[in-house]
């Protein structure tokens, strides 16, 4: 399956600043685009929308023939100081998810090492 990450900056339209199009005609004209590429499917952020906005972009989605498949979730729990705020991202991914119809949710499970010889930062 090949699946592209999707709304990523500026592909096909102007980059809002949180990387979801906010014009239908600019993801309409990416989704057919994708769509002609090749792609199965799309990954996307886990955004915090409406769930009526989210039942909105599932249609639309499917719709073009390129459904989520793929929600990219939060960052490393391992570290005190951003467990607690990334392990409430996880959460929102995996609701967003579930939502949207992704089947699969990526995460990390520690931060790149500081030394680029040493072991991760728990």
């Amino acid at each position: 399956m090949k699946i592209a990450y999707a709304f990523r900056r500026c592909s096909l339209y102007p980059y809002n600043g949180a990387g979801f199009p906010t014009s239908a005609a600019d993801r309409k004209q990416f989704l057919s685009k994708v769509k002609e590429i090749g792609f199965d499917g799309i990954e996307l952020p886990a955004m915090n929308l409406p769930d009526t906005e989210v039942a909105n972009l599932r249609s639309e989605l499917e719709g073009a023939g390129v459904p989520c498949v793929a929600i990219r979730g939060g960052g490393g729990a391992a570290h005190p100081r951003v467990a607690a705020a990334n392990k409430r991202s996880m959460i929102n991914a995996v609701e967003f998810a579930a939502k949207v119809g992704a089947g699969v949710v990526n995460s990390t499970v520690t931060t790149p090492p500081r030394d680029p010889n040493g072991k991760g930062t728990y």
